[in-house]
């Protein structure tokens, strides 16, 4: 199980994919997560999202697009604390 330890870039990441499959019904791609946290770089994002996945916070289907979603300690992380619109 996944722990509690990421940082707050990762938990911004987490919120804004749970935000934006909420208000869609679907995940968002690398480049709406960079717009949505300030992130220029698709590379970054993707940098992120591979260790969130290794934290266990993410599973991705790999040559998909919108193939990402929060698992348990993901939702458990997006949730926790403030609820943060982007950091800088």
């Amino acid at each position: 199980m996944a722990k509690y330890c990421t940082t707050l870039k990762r938990q911004t990441i987490c919120q804004f994919i749970q935000r934006y499959s909420t208000e869609h019904g679907w995940a968002p791609t690398f480049t709406e997560i960079g717009e949505g946290v300030g992130i220029e770089s698709r590379g970054h994002v993707h940098y992120h999202l591979t260790r969130l996945e290794r934290e266990g916070y993410v599973v991705r289907q790999h040559h998909s697009v919108r193939a990402i979603r929060l698992t348990e300690p993901g939702k458990a992380l997006a949730d926790m604390g403030a609820n943060i619109e982007r950091w800088e």
